[in-house]
């Protein structure tokens, strides 16, 4: 199964968070970059998956999908729990805060800048990685908050651009883990 991020940043990113005990992703759709994270995770890690309802979504395939994918990464031993709704809703704002912390963060869900940095208000100190797909992308607004923020932290930018620009992506990834000791 094939992520739909570039397939060298992705793999770049895989090892910045291998070995790590848990996880949570902003923007899962169907679970194709949940799995391929899962996969470099330590075994039985604990997995959190904020995603959008299909109501909202406009994509009707996608929910039973990632449900599947979610069970079928339950049957592997993982511990994930499914969150359904905005990530920006005070419900799931208190769900994911009653976890306390993750290994790391992968925000890939709403592409607006307004969205992108209430995922990071919200998230960002909940992590010792902090992740951003679209950083370098032209087409979403992730790229202006990452820009705004990255030289406040150590951080890596995962930016393969040759080929077609227009497919230029980039995930970055912001060190937290000295903040939160």
């Amino acid at each position: 199964m094939k992520a739909s991020q570039k397939e060298t940043e992705f793999l770049k990113f895989l090892e910045v968070i291998k070995g790590k005990k848990s996880l949570m992703e902003i923007g899962s759709r169907y679970g194709e970059s949940l799995i391929r994270m899962a996969e470099v995770l330590e075994p039985g890690a604990d997995i959190t998956v904020v995603e959008l309802p299909n109501t909202q979504t406009g994509r009707s395939d996608s929910v039973p999908i990632l449900e599947a994918n979610c069970e079928m990464l339950r049957q592997k031993g993982f511990n994930v729990d499914l969150i359904f709704g905005s990530s920006r809703d005070i419900e799931v704002i208190q769900k994911v805060h009653a976890k306390e912390h993750f290994d790391a963060i992968f925000i890939d869900g709403d592409h607006s800048y307004e969205g992108v940095k209430a995922d990071w208000h919200h998230y960002g100190h909940l992590a010792d990685i902090v992740a951003f797909h679209d950083a370098c992308a032209t087409t979403w607004e992730a790229r202006l908050l990452w820009e705004e923020i990255k030289h406040r932290f150590q951080y890596m930018e995962i930016f393969d651009k040759t080929g077609d620009p227009v497919r230029y992506m980039g995930i970055g990834v912001l060190f937290m883990a000295a903040l939160n000791k």
